[in-house]
C-alpha cells in the first residue's frame, strides 16, 4: 500500500516528490536522464541530509538506491503510526507542512547551486 504525489515539485526536468510506502515517508525522484541519475540522486541525498535539520527533521539513506527512472533518495525518518498500527493522520498532516518547506528550501538550493 502506498500514497504518493505529496510534496510534489519540479526542478530541470528533475520530479521530486512524497511518497507512503507502508511504515515510511520517502523522498523520490524522477530522473529522465539516464546517464546523470546516480549523480543527482546522490546530491539531493546529501542536500536533503544536510538540510533537513534545519527544519527540525531527519532524513536517512534508504535501505539501498535505486537507479531506474523512480527512485528513493531518502527516507524521514519519524514514527507515522500510532500506537495500534494505524497511520496517524494528525501526525502526517504537521510533517507536512515541514517536508513542504524542506523540498522547496532544498530544491531551490541545488537549482542555484547548478545554473
Amino acid at each position: 500500500m502506498g500514497f504518493w504525489g505529496l510534496g510534489h515539485r519540479v526542478e530541470n526536468n528533475i520530479d521530486i516528490y512524497l511518497q507512503i510506502e507502508q511504515e515510511k515517508i520517502c523522498f523520490k525522484m524522477s530522473v529522465p536522464d539516464k546517464e546523470r541519475r546516480s549523480k543527482i540522486r546522490n546530491e539531493f541525498y546529501k542536500l536533503f541530509k544536510i538540510e533537513a535539520s534545519d527544519f527540525d527533521l531527519k532524513v536517512t539513506k534508504p535501505k539501498r538506491f535505486g537507479s531506474g527512472r523512480h527512485m528513493t533518495f531518502a527516507v524521514l525518518d519519524t514514527d507515522i503510526f500510532d500506537g495500534e498500527n494505524f497511520i496517524d493522520i494528525q501526525q502526517v498532516n504537521r510533517l507536512m507542512d515541514e517536508v513542504q518547506k524542506l523540498i522547496n528550501h532544498t530544491v531551490s538550493q541545488y537549482k542555484n547551486k547548478n545554473e
